[in-house]
């Protein structure tokens, strides 16, 4: 959700009046744009795995970046997760056929508990759902998509996974997928590096300054820049 707060405040910034925000903020979007090129399909699919989100929020905010190309950005991603799904049924399916042809053949024999176990009407019940429940040829999917989100003012504080976690008897492979795309760690070092301006003064050939040198390197630079006089400018510049 932050990758498009902040990518919607680039774009505002870009049509600021002021020539050293818009240089910075060009600069800034080349980074953003090389990062989230890479990422965006994840992080989309990690909101979509959101009970509280959903299409619904990926829509929403697609929309305020640009409307043109709403729809056609979330069939892209929504092409990429039915994929990424198919491929967690197909290694769940296949394992299971290899554990299935390792074990011995035997006859059925229902023991008198296991029949008064099937004569129990909430047990009829329950086998009656589980066999119907992709009457309609639905995946996990789809079930889960077609499922009203939950109200976010409802859940502010959702643990995700607990909620995957619960829901792994009904959606067994759609947990799999959530649990492990929901596991992966995210960085803020590319976009540190973008905001900062450290590295600009300070690297390996320049990293032996005194933080008063530093101050007043980033100083000039400013008032070269066009900022307006810094009252401590001048007890740097004769320090220096």
């Amino acid at each position: 959700m932050q990758a498009w707060k902040i990518e919607w405040l680039l774009r505002e910034t870009l049509k600021c009046d002021d020539p050293v925000l818009q240089n910075m903020t060009v600069l800034m979007m080349e980074n953003f744009g090389k990062y989230w090129s890479d990422y965006n399909v994840i992080l989309s699919i990690s909101m979509i795995l959101d009970p509280r989100m959903k299409l619904e929020a990926l829509r929403f905010y697609y929309s305020k970046l640009d409307a043109s190309t709403c729809d056609e950005k979330i069939n892209n991603i929504k092409e990429k997760m039915y994929k990424l799904f198919d491929k967690y049924v197909s290694v769940k399916s296949s394992s299971s056929t290899s554990s299935s042809s390792q074990q011995p053949t035997v006859e059925e024999d229902f023991s008198i508990e296991e029949n008064q176990e099937m004569d129990d009407p909430y047990n009829e019940y329950i086998n009656y759902v589980s066999q119907n429940v992709n009457v309609n040829d639905k995946s996990e999917l789809d079930l889960y998509l077609a499922e009203t989100p939950l109200e976010p003012k409802f859940f502010p504080k959702l643990d995700i996974l607990s909620y995957w976690r619960d829901r792994q008897e009904r959606y067994p492979n759609l947990c799999k997928l959530a649990c492990e795309v929901l596991s992966i760690p995210i960085t803020t070092v590319a976009s540190e590096s973008t905001f900062s301006i450290g590295a600009r003064v300070l690297n390996k050939y320049r990293a032996s300054l005194f933080p008063s040198n530093v101050q007043a390197l980033i100083l000039t630079q400013n008032w070269i820049n066009g900022f307006e006089d810094i009252g401590n400018l001048h007890f740097f510049f004769h320090n220096f």
